[in-house]
């Protein structure tokens, strides 16, 4: 109850902009709950819901010191370049255009503009509230995964049952209050950085896990995650991050960090062979990642060949997919890729690619496409120099941790999708804010 009466206190100390940036943060893990379960009716509705925060906090944001991003601006001229070249030149729809138009006018200049007016209290509390969430979440996942796909705790979207969520060896991939398991797939590997940094750093474990338990609590509830969450991508992220930040720690000698990160690792490993041992009827926890993983295998060319699907394959954004569908040289205009226009055009965004690059290329054309790859390649590339200097200078490990979903996220990570769309917002935004607050630890 103290932890509610202080984060109580705090919101109520915060401008305006910060509380709907709060509000921006509440309905990502609500919008999907509401679409599922309780107002499925006004799925279109909640579909859309944290829209109006950022335009508003955009364009309150646009004569003041708080958007002076080059980058940000940068976005924004090609947002409004390929929305005109949409309507004139590709689908000529203008409400899908206008549904790609606000990606890239309002969504990415919305995390340089909440970067800068955020502090470092500001993150440590989003960080508490990630990990506070993700215990009821994990007792979710864990009930979804137990649970046949058509008992309504397993709905998609509208409220129908057996759809939406898929299943690897008869198991469903949890999906939580999220409206599809891709939001899970970005909620969870954000989640498992903040367990990396608490389980190598004391200072932040104990700002950030307050409540009775809390380690031992965050760590079984990331273990579950991983077992349940019949992700490739989730667990692959997820290793990455833990074995990186290890090495990290080993080779810049700060304090006993061979031995802690050894023990560590060691305790981490132990715990997953105790989980990974639990039977639920016929099957074992672990049994449907394994299948997953197997079946990927067989499939893409053993285990060169799930790593580069899951990890190359996202850069190559002149794919085969890209050669067959003939894209034109302004391509087939934003938003052609979303769900939304699915509805509209045949094929949908699954023609132009499975990968956020592939379908942004496919979008905008080559010669705008290849602009925004390599702007949002290069600005995380930017980020990881600015995360090392921190970590040698203030020995603070929160930004290198976050810094290894940057690639995946923000240089490649889904934006057509509003449910990770919004995780890649809140993601970069944390990375961000934890460069220009850091201080000696």
């Amino acid at each position: 109850m103290s932890i509610i009466k202080d984060f109580r206190t705090y919101y109520r100390s915060l401008d305006k902009y910060k509380k709907a940036f709060w509000i921006y943060l509440f309905l990502i893990f609500i919008e999907g709950a509401m679409r599922k379960w309780f107002m499925p009716g006004l799925s279109n509705l909640w579909f859309m819901c944290r829209e109006p925060i950022v335009i508003w906090i955009v364009i309150s944001s646009m004569n003041g010191r708080y958007l002076k991003s080059n980058l940000a601006k940068g976005f924004m001229a090609i947002g409004a370049v390929t929305l005109f070249s949409a309507i004139t030149m590709g689908h000529h729809s203008i409400p899908i255009a206008l549904y790609g138009f606000r990606i890239w006018f309002f969504h990415i200049p919305f995390i340089f503009i909440m970067s800068q007016r955020l502090n470092r209290t500001d993150l440590i509390k989003i960080m508490q509230f990630l990990c506070i969430v993700f215990i009821p979440m994990t007792v979710l996942y864990v009930l979804q995964f137990l649970t046949p796909p058509n008992n309504i705790i397993n709905a998609a979207v509208g409220g129908e049952v057996a759809e939406g969520t898929g299943t690897a060896n008869g198991a469903v991939r949890p999906p939580g209050t999220f409206a599809h398991c891709l939001g899970s797939s970005y909620y969870n590997p954000i989640v498992t950085c903040i367990f990396a940094v608490v389980m190598f750093s004391n200072n932040y474990r104990k700002q950030i896990l307050e409540f009775k338990l809390g380690f031992p609590i965050l760590t079984t509830c990331v273990v579950l995650t991983l077992i349940t969450s019949v992700s490739r991508g989730t667990i692959l992220q997820s290793a990455i991050t833990i074995l990186f930040v290890s090495l990290i720690m080993t080779f810049a000698k700060i304090g006993n960090s061979f031995f802690k990160v050894l023990f560590s690792l060691l305790c981490l490993m132990l715990l997953i062979f105790i989980i990974s041992k639990i039977k639920v009827g016929d099957m074992y926890l672990l049994d449907p990642v394994i299948n997953r993983f197997t079946t990927a295998a067989e499939h893409e060319g053993g285990t060169s060949g799930i790593f580069l699907s899951r990890i190359l394959e996202p850069y190559i954004f002149w794919h085969n997919m890209g050669e067959v569908a003939d894209i034109p040289f302004m391509g087939y205009g934003i938003g052609f890729g979303s769900n939304f226009a699915a509805k509209a055009f045949t094929g949908g965004a699954w023609m132009l690619g499975e990968w956020s690059s592939q379908i942004v290329y496919a979008e905008m054309g080559i010669l705008f496409g290849a602009i925004v790859f390599f702007m949002r390649t290069c600005y995380p590339i930017k980020l990881f120099f600015k995360s090392m200097k921190t970590l040698k200078k203030n020995h603070d490990i929160l930004p290198i941790t976050l810094w290894t979903l940057s690639l995946q996220y923000f240089a490649n990570g889904n934006i057509n999708v509003v449910y990770s769309l919004g995780f890649i917002v809140i993601l970069m935004i944390m990375l961000i804010v934890s460069i220009k607050t850091s201080h000696r630890i």
